[in-house]
């Protein structure tokens, strides 16, 4: 149990002290998600990568007391001293201890943990100016050498920081909207629009400095990127903030660097912790929704919003291609043949929510547009047909419902 102590009463008024995180037994599972991620890529390339991407989330600390914290102080060696005071302080693992070299990391925070944790940001940031200025064989540190690198075009502090997030007072990365609306040519466009909402600098005295050098350089070294999933409340493929960090960075690191890196999802939602690949995580998630008979009758119990519920999904399996390519063309087909093709499942949503329908439509014959469907000529035909009867009854129930007011 992540949080023994709410039995048997539950919780008080207040969640927990953000000042006391992260917990021992976080740090210790977001080491084990470190070492475990870093066994895997060295099994795979006979070596550590240079550095590693990690999105951080504030509702992922609070419900996991900090374990990508303790991920990421890992990557680096670095564990944390509670002391007496009100903050912790950085402490570092020696190399002989740590028993392999340092490995970089990238930090994408949102702008929710920015806010909620400002102690948070400032022991990450110090814990890398630490293992930055730490008089250790280059090969054996990374984050110092990568940072000595880089100062000789930025300044040292901008170098050795690497907490990227929005601007100051602001959200997000704008590529929900961006899927959401079609509203881009390739994903080049993903991958850029991440880069200038994300190349905010935040730490000790750093209150979002825009550098956009210092982030490009840290995407291109980056060759795995992970997250957390903490809760069985989401799938990766139930919320759209999931492509649009997770995948975001993967774009744009892809775009700066030409290599696509992999990426992995963390499960800490039982006591043994998977690492699965993004892969792995979206089939499981199409798999437990959308290809799920028992959910779909759930969601289509909920008026409108039910159908809406699963067009959503359907319109995120399009971020996640578009930024990961981890859907498919034959989770497509199996979309298209259990929402659009199958006559009796079709009636149902379109009883439920038309336009929902209509918007399911209109995903699938972007998923083909866009080559990440290589739907048939037949399936393309009927979309069109099917498409174009929905249309006629939406413009026929809309000017009825006129003429009735």
């Amino acid at each position: 149990m992540r949080t023994p102590n709410t039995y048997p009463t539950g919780r008080n008024t207040y969640q927990f002290d953000p000042t006391k995180l992260p917990t021992d037994s976080a740090y210790d599972r977001g080491a084990q998600i470190a070492e475990e991620t870093l066994a895997r890529y060295y099994a795979e390339h006979q070596t550590y990568p240079d550095a590693v991407g990690v999105i951080l989330w504030g509702f992922e600390t609070c419900k996991t007391y900090g374990e990508t914290i303790g991920q990421i102080l890992r990557y680096i060696g670095v564990k944390v001293d509670r002391g007496q005071g009100y903050f912790m302080r950085p402490v570092i693992i020696p190399i002989a201890e740590l028993n392999r070299p340092r490995v970089d990391v990238t930090v994408n925070i949102c702008g929710f943990f920015r806010d909620l944790f400002p102690n948070l940001v400032r022991l990450i940031d110090l814990a890398f100016q630490m293992v930055a200025q730490l008089d250790e064989p280059l090969e054996m540190n990374a984050v110092r050498r990568h940072t000595l690198a880089l100062s000789e075009q930025i300044d040292f502090r901008l170098a050795s920081a690497r907490l990227f997030g929005p601007p100051p007072g602001e959200y997000g990365n704008g590529l929900s909207t961006m899927i959401e609306t079609a509203a881009w040519e390739s994903e080049a466009d993903l991958g850029k629009l991440y880069i200038d909402r994300t190349q905010y600098l935040y730490g000790d005295r750093l209150t979002g400095t825009e550098s956009r050098q210092a982030f490009t350089a840290a995407l291109g070294r980056t060759k795995f990127i992970t997250q957390v999933r903490d809760s069985h409340e989401f799938e990766v493929t139930d919320i759209d903030h999931y492509y649009e960090f997770v995948g975001g960075m993967a774009q744009a690191a892809t775009m700066v660097s030409g290599d696509r890196p992999e990426v992995l999802i963390a499960d800490t939602t039982k006591e043994r912790i998977q690492v699965k690949t993004i892969t792995e995580a979206v089939r499981q998630g199409v798999t437990s929704r959308l290809f799920n008979p028992k959910w779909i009758d759930g969601m289509l119990n909920h008026a409108h919003q039910g159908g809406q519920a699963i067009a959503d999904r359907v319109e995120y399996l399009i971020g996640l291609d578009a930024t990961t390519r981890s859907v498919g063309t034959a989770t497509w087909s199996k979309v298209a043949k259990r929402f659009v093709f199958d006559p009796e499942m079709r009636q149902r949503i379109l009883e439920n929510n038309r336009y929902a329908e209509a918007e399911i439509i209109r995903k699938l014959g972007e998923a083909d547009y866009r080559g990440y469907w290589d739907a048939t000529e037949t399936e393309r035909e009927q979309l069109k047909e099917i498409y174009h009867d929905i249309e006629t009854q939406i413009e026929l129930g809309l000017k009825v419902e006129t003429t009735a007011r």
